[in-house]
């Protein structure tokens, strides 16, 4: 309350139930003093008490209280002297845009959100009342005495719905879905918020005005980002500017999908110029001069008609070019002397096996391997393949044994075909071991039980890793679930941030019920499996879709990630088709 009342300079207006002067507030600041004639020494009491939580508020959301005093009969209250425009005046040239729509609806929210945790209401919640300044802010006016009572939870529901109806109208949102008509196109941009929306306006939340704000901002997606909010202020002061300069001409609503992220890069915004005067009419276009006609002129005389001309003759034709005279062919010339030839290159002769003993001398004993050591040294000299030839009795490739090799080969089979016998699976694996040995001499061979690899032969090469198959995690649909679906909402890196948009499809229910979400990643490479969290909205008994934004880090990975959302209540279902993120060659 002010010790002593302003000055009052200049009447603006009056009205039945009081007038409006302009003052100069205390701080020396220009303001606007508006007085309400309260007869009843009780109303003028309520209305104190109201004005007094009204001044402590100080919310940028509610236009301020600068003081207020009282007098018989009347009390005055101070407030800005600058008003804004009314937004009921920038909605008859059409909805806004949506950046716009989305800085305007969450003012008006905001504003309600601070007077309803004081236990307040507005009491004259309209489209006039809501204010848009020049700098693009948005903030309520006329809550200061349109009341002078506290307000019941029924009136705080209905106040609620009010608000609804009048994000419906700055978005454009039709309040019933005409199934004859085309969608409008907020309802393709931004489905999960025309479901808000109308919820809001239908009574769904009753008087919760917090959680319809939190919902508002959930699923508007990238228009509640704040750069896409400070684009929306920005827009709302351009309006207030082509208002106050008399231009009518209105920026065209732009509309995109929303799932693009706020890092995606924005539409171009198409600036239109701003008058600095009314336009006025059109200055008058003089008449241009008509030409004089010319005078008449009598005919003349008729000439005497010329002959025509004698045609000419066609100018000779030219002399053919005179054939060039016979030469004779000159004789040929001498041809060079031979250079020498330069020696041929030697051409690659394949290295000769060494030379084997004649077939009657006895062959060498074969000395027995020499055992080999745990970790053999790698060859300087790369190894080279050797093609297995298919051996008969007495052949090994080009060269021939002794009648001795072959017989000692049926001798070690019948072997194995005992050992077959007398250890069954054992001596199976030890026989095969042996049957698979290549032979190398007639004699000496290694023990059945103890296969050993020929010597040079090649290294067996190895599959490399690829990127892992995607797990199938669990079911597509389960309970009242029909189906996640998961896809960025901004700027996703791998080992970063990431904004993901969750559209959750569901079956309606009779009563209103909490949904969880969370989320699984999967590395291609390490196949490893990373839980992140998500968190829980309350969906309403009739929705069908539920769509909701969560920020998760992403682990490091040198490949590919693999996102699953997966709902964790009130049933359990998986993304059936994973959001991929990264380079799927680096594994």
């Amino acid at each position: 309350m002010l010790e002593k009342p302003p000055e009052l300079t200049e009447l603006v207006g009056e009205g039945p139930i009081g007038a409006t002067w302009k003052v100069r507030l205390p701080d020396g600041r220009g303001g606007l003093a508006r007085e309400v004639r309260l007869p009843d020494p009780a109303a003028l009491e309520a209305a104190a008490d109201r004005l007094r939580r009204v001044e402590r508020l100080n919310d940028p959301a509610l236009a301020p209280v600068r003081g207020w005093w009282s007098q018989p009969g009347a009390v005055w209250y101070a407030t800005d002297q600058e008003q804004g425009e009314a937004l009921a005046e920038m909605l008859k040239t059409g909805p806004l845009s949506p950046q716009g729509a989305a800085a305007a609806s969450l003012g008006v929210l905001s504003g309600l959100v601070a007077l309803h945790a004081e236990g307040l209401s507005h009491g004259a919640l309209l489209a006039e009342n809501v204010r848009i300044l020049p700098d693009g802010r948005v903030r309520l006016d006329g809550h200061q005495l349109s009341t002078l009572r506290f307000p019941t939870d029924g009136e705080l529901a209905a106040e609620l719905r009010t608000a609804g109806r009048l994000i419906c109208d700055t978005f454009g949102i039709p309040l019933e879905r005409d199934p004859q008509a085309p969608p409008k196109a907020i309802e393709h941009a931004a489905p999960g918020l025309v479901v808000t929306a109308r919820s809001i306006a239908f009574g769904n939340l009753g008087r919760d005005i917090e959680l319809a704000r939190t919902g508002l901002r959930d699923t508007a997606g990238p228009l509640a980002a704040p750069e896409r909010l400070a684009l929306g202020v920005e827009q709302l002061a351009d309006m207030v500017a082509r208002r106050r300069s008399g231009s009518t001409i209105q920026p065209e609503p732009r509309y995109r999908g929303l799932g693009a992220g706020a890092g995606a890069p924005a539409m171009p915004e198409r600036r239109l110029p701003t008058s600095t005067a009314p336009a006025g009419p059109p200055p008058p276009v003089p008449p241009s001069p008509v030409p004089p006609r010319p005078a008449y002129q009598p005919p003349l005389p008729a000439q005497p008609s010329q002959p025509p001309p004698a045609p000419q003759a066609p100018p000779p034709a030219p002399a053919p070019a005179p054939r060039p005279a016979y030469q004779p062919p000159q004789p040929p010339l001498p041809a060079p002397a031979p250079t020498p030839a330069a020696p041929p290159r030697p051409s690659y002769q394949p290295p000769q096996p060494p030379p084997q003993p004649p077939a009657s001398a006895p062959p060498p004993a074969a000395t027995a391997p020499a055992p080999r050591s745990a970790q053999p040294s790698r060859p300087a000299y790369p190894p080279t393949y050797q093609p297995v030839r298919p051996s008969m009795p007495g052949v090994i490739g080009e060269d021939r044994e002794p009648i001795l090799a072959g017989r000692t080969r049926f001798i070690a089979g019948a072997v194995a075909l005992l050992l077959i016998f007398a250890l069954g699976a054992g001596g199976v694996w030890a026989a095969r071991g042996l049957l698979a040995q290549p032979t190398t001499t007639a004699v000496n061979s290694p023990s059945p039980a103890q296969p050993t690899p020929a010597t040079g032969s090649s290294p067996v090469p190895t599959r490399s890793p690829g990127p892992a198959a995607l797990p199938n995690l669990g079911p597509a649909a389960a309970g009242i679930i029909t189906g996640v679906d998961v896809k960025p909402d901004g700027a996703c890196d791998v080992g970063g941030g990431c904004r993901l948009q969750v559209d959750i499809h569901m079956k309606p229910q009779p009563a209103d019920h909490d949904v969880s979400w969370a989320f699984k990643i999967f590395d291609r490479c390490t196949s490893g499996l990373t839980d992140a969290p998500g968190s829980t909205f309350t969906s309403k008994g009739p929705w069908n879709l539920l769509s909701v934004s969560s920020t998760l880090t992403l682990p490091a990975s040198r490949g590919q990630l693999a996102v699953y959302a997966l709902t964790t209540s009130p049933s359990t279902a998986y993304t059936a088709s994973p959001l991929l993120l990264g380079n799927e060659a680096g594994c």
